[in-house]
């Protein structure tokens, strides 16, 4: 592994070098304290490990508390306004200050949206605004969640139909079952037949082998 602590090492970090530096740090300190009182170490690792959180947040940012604004459902509660209402009207504008980057059409393509009363959520883009960003994301159409009860499958079953065409390579259920269950039977009665030579060979073999045994020289 790269020694990332080395002086001007290309692709170095000084905010990972800090943090694997802590690690050290704390590592150190439990060894050397294995002998003191646990309360007395336990305080210094206290100091240690909000040093080590001080600087892992100085790496990763923390996440936003509010959620995204999702384009989709900013327009759905906007269709759901009495058009040229004060209310719709401050709402239209909020979604243009928001999207409006994205999408130099916005008003028209929202208008046209809310005024067809057609499906927004398969007519507009799925845009969403993380918490304190300034430019939409662009992200996969939802996925569509069934309403609708799932069909039941009908157990299989077999039909009668014996016609046979060797052409065409298409056999009735029921004679193909016959077809089937005449060759198990054949296949059956052939292993039968090749376990009794078999047997009898066996015991043939194994009475020359007698014989040879019981014979005196």
């Amino acid at each position: 592994m790269v020694d990332f602590s080395i002086p001007n090492l290309c692709g170095a970090n000084l905010e990972f070098n800090k943090l694997i530096n802590q690690f050290d740090v704390i590592k150190k300190e439990i060894k050397s304290g294995l002998d003191i009182d646990a309360s007395e170490l336990a305080s210094v690792l206290d100091i240690s490990f909000t040093q080590l959180e001080t600087d892992l947040r100085a790496m990763i940012p923390q996440l936003p508390a509010l959620p995204a604004i999702n384009f989709q459902a900013e327009v759905t509660s906007l269709a759901g306004l009495a058009a040229g209402s004060t209310a719709y009207l401050s709402k239209l504008a909020a979604i243009t200050t928001q999207f409006g980057s994205a999408l130099p059409d916005l008003k028209s393509l929202v208008e046209t949206a809310v005024g067809s009363g057609g499906d927004i959520c398969g007519g507009l883009p799925n845009l969403e605004l993380p918490s304190g960003a300034t430019e939409a994301l662009e992200k996969a159409k939802n996925v569509l969640q069934a309403t609708a009860a799932a069909v039941e499958e009908e157990a299989q079953s077999f039909s009668d139909d014996m016609s046979e065409d060797d052409v065409k390579a298409l056999y009735g259920d029921a004679f193909s079952r016959d077809a089937l269950s005449s060759l198990l039977k054949a296949s059956a009665s052939h292993a039968k037949s090749a376990l009794e030579m078999a047997t009898v060979k066996v015991a043939a073999i194994q009475a020359e082998e007698d014989a040879i045994a019981s014979m005196t020289y």
